[in-house]
């Protein structure tokens, strides 16, 4: 489910959530679930205008570091931007 939100991500904004300036710091990043919806003056990162608050919602859902608390298959397939 990690994997579908970095890949839901990827598509509907061009990037990878987790950025880094070499592959540790990328890593860190990652370990640190540090990823944001916020435009960064990158042209094609479209959150602010383009993507809905449900998508955005459901990516959150999928990137929960808590595996308790991230969203199951059947929880995606039941998330109001998917159904």
């Amino acid at each position: 489910m990690w994997a579908m939100g970095v890949l839901t991500y990827l598509l509907l904004c061009g990037r990878l959530p987790f950025q880094g300036t070499d592959d540790a710091e990328m890593i860190e990043n990652i370990k640190k679930v540090d990823y944001s919806f916020e435009a960064d003056g990158q042209q094609y990162c479209i959150w602010n205008n383009v993507v809905t608050q449900q998508a955005q919602d459901f990516v959150n859902n999928l990137l929960n570091p808590d595996t308790n608390e991230r969203m199951s298959a059947v929880q995606a397939l039941a998330h109001n931007w998917i159904d």
